[in-house]
């Protein structure tokens, strides 16, 4: 799904894998491997350089519906209250803040994969 979008996105903007890798400063097999790979399973922090890099918002390669294409973004009523709160907060932090609280995550998701809720 990402990988897709991904390519989408650099057909839209006229844009190469190479080009792309440049302006994340991710290594070219790294940008392709995520566009093959075509899972979830990406680094928010560089997810966040390519959305940059592609002129989209980060939400565009995570809509829940699955179905979106080059162009359509994620809505703002498609979101919960809490998520469009918390969308609302992290765009209007500044790039480095945005890093860090990117960083939290990640690391608040291996914890919680490592120690899994007991109540669900």
């Amino acid at each position: 799904m990402i990988g897709e979008k991904i390519n989408e996105m650099l057909k839209l903007r006229g844009m190469r894998q190479a080009e792309l890798a440049r302006l994340t400063g991710a290594s070219k097999t790294t940008i392709n491997s995520i566009i093959m790979r075509n899972n979830k399973n990406v680094d928010f922090s560089l997810m966040e350089k390519i959305a940059d890099a592609l002129d989209v918002p980060i939400e565009y390669f995570f809509d829940r519906d699955g179905d979106k294409k080059a162009g359509e973004l994620i809505a703002g009523d498609k979101l919960t209250e809490k998520e469009q709160k918390f969308v609302s907060a992290f765009t209007a932090l500044s790039p480095q803040n945005r890093h860090t609280l990117l960083v939290i995550a990640e690391a608040l998701l291996r914890d919680q994969s490592e120690h899994p809720d007991p109540q669900g």
